[in-house]
């Protein structure tokens, strides 16, 4: 139901959310200091994913393919995630909070999967039913 809800186009999420991201994409770069390519592309990925949300929040139906890219970033960002966690050393324990492949295969498992499904799919459920999108179920008049 989040992602349903989120992507919705809610008049409460659009005027609660397309501020504050607008905001966001607009006032990262300003809180640069030193620019080096990891931080531009960092950057430019967090404000351009942010421009993408709101446009996508802002008119589901015409730029639904901005959240589908949005739901992608979020599996990339995972899959780099567990990539910098195997490449950075053997497995560690300790604190969940801690960076570890533990940790980043979890995230990639519970959130950039269902993020992969959306980018793909365009949904995070199952297909609704024929009934449940008001059809007759079938052999039905």
């Amino acid at each position: 139901m989040f992602g349903e809800t989120l992507f919705s186009g809610s008049p409460f999420i659009r005027w609660t959310l397309v501020p504050v991201l607008l905001l966001f994409a607009l006032g990262m770069p300003l809180m640069v200091d030193q620019w080096t390519p990891g931080v531009m592309i960092g950057i430019g990925t967090l404000s351009a994913t942010s421009l993408l949300l709101a446009l996508g929040l802002t008119a589901p139906s015409r730029f639904g393919w901005a959240n589908r890219v949005v739901a992608a970033i979020v599996f990339l960002a995972f899959v780099l995630y567990l990539g910098s966690e195997i490449v950075s050393g053997p497995w560690r324990s300790g604190s969940r909070s801690q960076p570890s492949i533990l940790s980043a295969l979890a995230g990639l498992v519970i959130i950039g999967f269902p993020a992969l499904r959306y980018a793909l799919l365009g949904r995070f459920g199952p297909e609704p039913s024929s009934e449940e999108n008001g059809e007759p179920p079938d052999g039905a008049t």
